[in-house]
């Protein structure tokens, strides 16, 4: 037979890897729907200000060493974009995924380029090129300079890296988002991300949300060109995150343990309330304890039991025979209650029963024939043991006190007329 510990573990066991199933599914899907909401985010703030600057104005404007490089000895028409720029910019800086990894951001036309934040080298970089650094852009990640009507403008985009970038030795991820006007190219966003920003937001998020998940860098650059080119959320996608198995193995034995500390704290508990409360040879509530709780209690049957000639069993077998006499009264007695009912032990040998939504007659003369008959179906230590019962019932429902009074009175009838019997008190 499979023991009953062994039995509470197992359960406990598999509650815990319910839980921590539970618990790793809920954070997973959690974490990915903030990785896509981030990186789709960059995407809409894209194209929201690609919308701007094509219907922005051209003003004159002299490279100052701002944000502006002039590129190939260009006019000095340029688009008025300093107020979206900047809104852009800011916009990808509270991007929590994006935040302080955010290297540069670019927006890149044939003559001129518009570049945040300022750093001395940008300069240098983007304009060594003869070709010019907008076309050397386009050859170098083969942007398309005319999109096919069959051809998204997502499908576009060029995700490349990580790289290390000259001058800074910084290793980066690029983005770049060709921006189209009637299908012809017309500039390029550029977006550089330092190449541990994935890392960098998963580290935060593990440390926010007690999780443990960690980067799948073994296709990032083409998972992330599939979240960022996504048309729709409904788009499937590989995560970029691993399956935490090991997270899923420590959450496991942490609930586990938990469980079992909370299962040894409840029992404790309830052997706590049961000292207070319950009385300890019979398991039978305390009188003192329980009037203290019930004091107002409305009931509508009760019942007073009396152990017949108790005294004599106590003295001629003994104490320890009589606390025999009496557990065992009251394991009997308990068979006969429902979950419902409510045992008392009174006085030494006497115990009070109440019965809840109890008020047919019949159904209580049956209920103390029960009793009357398991108390005398066998010996207790080889002593023929029997009880005298007071019983009290209404229909209406009248305070403990008075219904006790009754029963009590109802015992004393039973015991003046032969005992091992019942008598009822019908209050109306």
């Amino acid at each position: 037979m499979i023991n009953k510990r062994f039995l509470k573990h197992i359960l406990l066991f598999l509650i815990a890897f319910f839980i921590s199933n539970v618990w790793v599914k809920v954070q997973y899907d959690k974490v990915n729907n903030h990785i896509i909401y981030n990186l789709r985010y960059i995407s809409d703030n894209i194209y929201r200000f690609a919308i701007r600057q094509f219907n922005s104005n051209y003003i004159d404007r002299e490279y100052i060493g701002g944000s502006v490089i002039l590129l190939n000895g260009g006019n000095n028409k340029i688009k008025d974009l300093d107020e979206d720029f900047n809104e852009l910019f800011n916009d990808l800086n509270n991007n929590e995924m994006v935040e302080s990894s955010l290297w540069e951001v670019a927006i890149i036309y044939p003559e001129y380029i518009y570049v945040k934040p300022w750093r001395d080298e940008n300069k240098k970089i983007m304009t060594k090129f003869k070709q010019g650094y907008f076309n050397h852009i386009v050859e170098l990640e083969s942007l398309i300079y005319e999109v096919k009507p069959n051809l998204s403008v997502f499908e576009t985009i060029v995700i490349d890296g990580p790289y290390i970038e000259n001058k800074t030795n910084i290793d980066l991820y690029s983005f770049y988002f060709p921006l189209y006007l009637d299908r012809k190219l017309t500039s390029i966003m550029l977006i550089d991300l330092k190449s541990n920003f994935v890392d960098k937001f998963i580290f935060d998020y593990n440390k926010n949300n007690f999780a443990y998940f960690q980067v799948d860098n073994s296709n990032l650059r083409k998972t992330l060109f599939d979240i960022v080119a996504m048309k729709s959320i409904k788009d499937e996608y590989s995560s970029i995150i691993r399956k935490p198995y090991i997270y899923l193995i420590l959450m496991n034995i942490i609930i586990y343990f938990v469980a079992l500390y909370f299962n040894y704290l409840g029992i404790k508990i309830i052997d706590y309330v049961k000292l207070i409360y319950l009385d300890e040879l019979t398991g039978f509530y305390n009188r003192k304890k329980y009037l203290s709780m019930k004091r107002d209690l409305l009931i509508n049957t009760l019942l007073v039991i009396d152990i017949d000639h108790f005294k004599k069993i106590n003295d001629s077998y003994g104490h320890a025979i009589g606390d025999n006499v009496i557990k065992e009264v009251c394991l009997r007695i308990r068979k006969t209650m429902r979950n419902s009912d409510i045992a008392i032990r009174w006085g030494g040998e006497e115990f009070v029963i109440i019965f809840y939504g109890l008020t047919n007659l019949v159904d209580l003369e049956r209920k103390l024939d029960e009793i009357i008959s398991i108390i005398n179906s066998e010996l207790i230590d080889g002593i023929a043991v029997t009880v005298s019962i007071g019983a009290v019932i209404s229909e209406k429902t009248i305070p403990l006190g008075h219904a006790f009074n009754h029963a009590d009175s109802a015992l004393y009838s039973s015991k003046k007329t032969g005992r091992n019997k019942y008598t009822i008190c019908d209050v109306e």
